[in-house]
């Protein structure tokens, strides 16, 4: 049998703080990628002077498929997003520690939206958590680790 992620013998949960660094670092890069997909055309069309209006409505749809496909293929892939690197986690099945797949992946982040409302209590969640979870990885059953503790006990790939 898997440790579980929150005893002794396997690796610990990322706490609070650390996830939240993470988070602020992953909702950086999303909407700088956001930023260059949309900023170009929209200045384009001023400068040829068009209206630059009806692209405002791409704006959303682009933001979902940039969010959704970096927390998704990161996660599903790579275990990890670019704040989760750098503050030494990793995403994980909660019951055998094991990487989780693009179906759960896409999951976990729908139940991010649940995170979010209202006032993102969810998220605070994790700060109160004895597991240090957020209510989106409860409800995907996730666990962000500790990817030095999960390397070194040989779980999760």
């Amino acid at each position: 049998m898997v440790p579980s992620p929150h005893d002794a013998a396997g690796p610990r949960a990322v706490g609070f703080p650390a996830r939240l660094a993470a988070h602020v670092v992953d909702v950086v890069i999303t909407w700088l990628v956001v930023g260059l997909l949309v900023g170009p055309p929209w200045l384009l069309m001023l400068v040829l002077g068009y209206d630059p209006t009806p692209l405002a409505a791409w704006f959303p749809v682009i933001a979902i498929v940039v969010v959704g496909c970096y927390f998704t293929f990161l996660h599903a892939h790579g275990r990890q997003t670019a704040g989760k690197l750098l503050v030494g986690g990793v995403v994980l099945d909660a019951d055998t520690l094991a990487p989780i797949g693009p179906g759960r992946a896409l999951g976990r982040l729908g139940a991010e939206l649940l995170s979010a409302l209202p006032f993102n209590l969810g998220y605070l969640w994790a700060a109160v958590d004895g597991e240090r979870q957020a209510l989106h990885d409860k409800l995907a059953r996730t666990v962000v680790a500790r990817k030095a503790e999960v390397a070194s006990t040989g779980d999760g790939r």
